[in-house]
C-alpha cells in the first residue's frame, strides 16, 4: 500500500477503508513516512489491517481480576481500549493545556507490538543522512502582545462562550432535576472553539471588530515588517493558516508589500491544476511570486517547496503531526539553507493553548514511534516575543512555562 492509502486507513469507518479491508491477499505492506498523524490511536486500524484482524494482540486492559482479557475486537470498544491504554488516556481537554506532556502511555508495550510489524528509517539515521542533508531548521515560538481593538473583539467572545456555556449548565441542572439526561452538545463546543481561533487570527471577520482602532493586527503588523525584509533580500516565504478568511486576508495584504513581489494563496477551494502552476512559478526563483499562503490541510500535502526560505504558522491546528507537515514542505531534499520557521501565538488567547497541544500530540507520536520525546529544555530557547523585553540572562525555560500558561484557562469559561 502506497504512502498516502495507508494513511487514508486510520479511520475503520471510512468507505475507503472498508474497500482496501476486502482485498484479499496473502501479504500486506504498508509504506508511510507519518503513520501516526494526530495521535497513537491513529495506528489502531492500520496494525489491526496488518494482522489480518486477529487476536495476535491481547486487548491491553485488564478485567476486574488483573487477567488480560480477550481482544473486543477491531471496532469502537478496541479502538477505544487502544486509545485509553496507549494515547495518554481520556483526551484533555484544549483548555486545560498549559504545559507540554506527551499524549502517550505503556509506550515500551507499543514498541513491541511495532518491533514485529515495522521497519523504520528515520532521517537523523547516518545511512539515511548519507543519501539525503537538509539544513536543520531554525525555530522561532514568537508570542505577540495584541492590540486593544484586538483584546477587545477576543475578550468579547469569551464573554460569549462563557455566557452560552453558563446557559447550558442550567439546562443540565434543570434536566437531572427533573430526572432527564441533558448532554452539552459537542459540535456547538467546537464550534465556539473555532470562534476563538478567529477571534485570535481574524478578529475582523467580525461585525463588532472596532477597526476604528486599527485594522492591523499585532501579528499582522509583526508579519508584515518580517515580508519587507526577506523579500528586499530576496528570499520567498510560506504562510499556513486554518482560516480561509485569513488566507485570503492576507494575500490581498502582503501582495505588492514590496513592489513587484506577488502574494497567492492555495486552500480547498483551489483547483489541482491551479495549484500546481502556482507551485511551479513559486518554485522558479525568477518568477516574482514570492509569497505562497495555504491552509494547514491543503498545505500538508505532498508538495515540494524548497524555494521558501521562510515558514510562519499564523495560527496552529489542532493536529500537530500535521503542522509539521506544512513547514516540511520547505525543508525536504532539494533545501540548501537553513529555514526560519516561525511560531505566531497571542498571548493569552487560544493560541498558546494550541501551540501546548502541538507540541504534546507531537512528543506523543514522536515517543511512540521513533522512542524520541521533544526536548523541553531545547524547545524553551527557541520562545521569543513581545514578552521578552528583558535580559538576555533570564531562564528561557521559566519563561517558556509562564508563556504555555498564558492561554485562555477553563475557568475563563465556566
Amino acid at each position: 500500500m502506497s504512502k498516502d492509502a495507508s494513511y487514508y486507513i486510520k479511520n475503520g469507518d471510512t468507505r475507503r477503508a472498508l474497500a482496501v479491508r476486502r482485498v484479499k491477499t496473502r501479504t500486506k505492506v504498508a509504506l508511510s513516512g507519518t503513520p501516526a498523524e494526530n495521535g497513537t490511536e491513529d495506528l489502531f486500524w492500520l496494525i489491526g489491517w496488518l494482522t489480518g484482524f486477529s487476536s495476535r494482540y491481547d486487548d491491553p486492559v485488564s478485567d476486574m481480576s488483573g487477567k488480560p482479557r480477550p481482544f473486543q475486537g477491531f471496532g469502537k470498544a478496541g479502538y477505544d481500549h487502544f486509545r485509553d491504554y496507549y494515547g495518554g488516556g481520556k483526551k484533555r481537554a484544549v483548555l486545560d493545556i498549559d504545559s507540554v506532556q506527551a499524549r502517550v502511555s505503556n509506550h515500551e508495550k507499543l514498541w513491541e507490538v511495532l518491533d514485529s510489524i515495522m521497519y523504520r528509517k528515520k532521517k537523523l539515521d547516518a545511512d539515511v543522512q548519507a543519501h539525503i542533508s537538509v539544513p536543520k531548521p531554525e525555530h522561532h515560538r514568537y508570542h505577540v502582545e495584541m492590540f486593544s481593538a484586538e483584546q477587545e473583539m477576543y475578550e468579547k467572545t469569551v464573554k460569549a462562550f462563557s455566557d452560552w456555556y453558563e446557559l447550558e449548565l442550567m439546562k443540565k441542572e434543570a434536566a437531572e432535576a427533573r430526572g432527564d439526561v441533558y448532554r452539552i452538545n459537542t459540535i456547538e463546543i467546537c464550534s465556539w472553539m473555532r470562534k476563538l481561533q478567529q477571534a485570535a487570527s481574524c478578529p475582523w471577520i467580525f461585525p463588532d471588530y472596532d477597526a476604528s482602532k486599527g485594522v492591523k493586527t499585532a501579528k499582522m503588523q509583526f508579519l508584515e515588517s518580517k515580508a519587507v525584509d526577506l523579500l528586499r533580500r530576496n528570499k520567498k516565504m510560506l504562510i499556513f493558516s486554518g482560516h480561509k478568511e485569513t488566507i485570503e486576508y492576507l494575500t490581498l495584504a502582503l501582495d505588492n508589500v514590496v513592489f513587484g513581489k506577488r502574494a497567492e494563496f492555495i486552500h480547498g477551494g483551489v483547483k489541482k491544476e491551479d495549484r500546481w502552476k502556482l507551485i511551479e512559478r513559486f518554485q522558479d526563483p525568477n518568477d516574482p511570486l514570492s509569497i505562497l499562503i495555504l491552509s494547514h490541510r491543503t498545505g500538508a500535502e505532498s508538495y515540494t517547496l524548497t524555494e521558501a526560505k521562510a515558514v510562519f504558522l499564523f495560527d496552529l491546528d489542532f493536529n500537530g503531526k500535521r503542522i509539521e507537515q506544512c513547514y516540511s514542505r520547505a525543508v525536504r531534499l532539494g533545501q540548501r539553507d537553513v529555514v526560519d520557521i516561525w511560531w505566531l501565538m497571542n498571548v493569552g488567547t487560544i493560541d498558546v493553548n494550541m501551540h501546548g497541544l502541538c507540541l504534546s500530540k507531537i512528543s506523543g507520536v514522536n515517543l511512540a514511534i521513533d522512542r524520541e520525546a521533544l526536548d523541553f529544555e531545547e524547545i524553551a530557547e527557541e520562545f521569543e516575543g513581545d514578552a521578552l523585553a528583558v535580559a538576555k540572562s533570564m531562564d528561557m525555560e521559566q519563561f517558556a512555562r509562564e508563556m504555555l500558561k498564558s492561554g485562555t484557562t477553563r475557568s475563563q469559561i465556566a
